[in-house]
């Protein structure tokens, strides 16, 4: 069994149960029973499945992530969390494990830009100054987490957008057919 991992249930979800497609459950939970047997590859294409089946299904990045991390496949694992915050900017929980796995992978410069978007005011905030103190990350003030919000907003002018995908790299993709244009935005 993983030490220290995550691994929650679809009844547990924080997905409404209505809004998560059953088979994209079935396969979650498909998933967890292959994370028990051991069989970390099989749950991770599991957890994959489920997420093709359901793209905004927060739980399984969160599992598939944590899996990956656990078999330092640690770039996967950060692109998996980086899906998270791109589908829920405010989740500060997946902006701490891309610091915790950055940190960890010795990327100390992207572990402190991604430990200072953590808000005072949320939990895992103190959890982040620990991460700080443990890898001596840079204290970075919160005016680059303020430089990091308002380039999200730069974006309001885009003509009735009609299409946002994501790339494994973090990178969201928005299509506008009255604009005839396609925009790569960056985190």
């Amino acid at each position: 069994m993983l030490s220290g991992l995550l691994i929650t249930s679809a009844v547990l979800s924080v997905e409404p149960e209505s809004v998560v497609p059953i088979d994209a459950k079935l396969e979650y939970n498909h998933a967890l029973d292959l994370y028990k047997m051991g069989k970390y590859e099989d749950a991770i294409a599991a957890f994959r499945t489920a997420i093709r089946l359901y793209p905004d299904y927060i739980d399984a990045y969160y599992n598939l992530g944590s899996i990956l991390d656990y078999l330092n496949q640690h770039e996967q694992a950060i692109n998996v969390f980086k899906q998270i915050v791109v589908r829920q900017p405010e989740e500060y929980e997946a902006v701490f494990r891309i610091a915790e796995i950055s940190a960890k992978s010795g990327d100390r410069a992207t572990a402190s830009e991604y430990v200072a978007l953590i808000p005072s005011t949320d939990k895992y905030f103190i959890r982040g100054k620990e991460l700080q103190q443990k890898y001596g990350l840079t204290k970075l003030g919160p005016t680059k987490a303020e430089k990091i919000k308002q380039r999200s907003t730069a974006y309001w002018n885009i003509d009735s957008p009609t299409g946002i995908v994501t790339d494994t790299m973090g990178n969201v993709y928005v299509a506008s057919f009255t604009s005839n244009l396609v925009l790569k935005i960056t985190p």
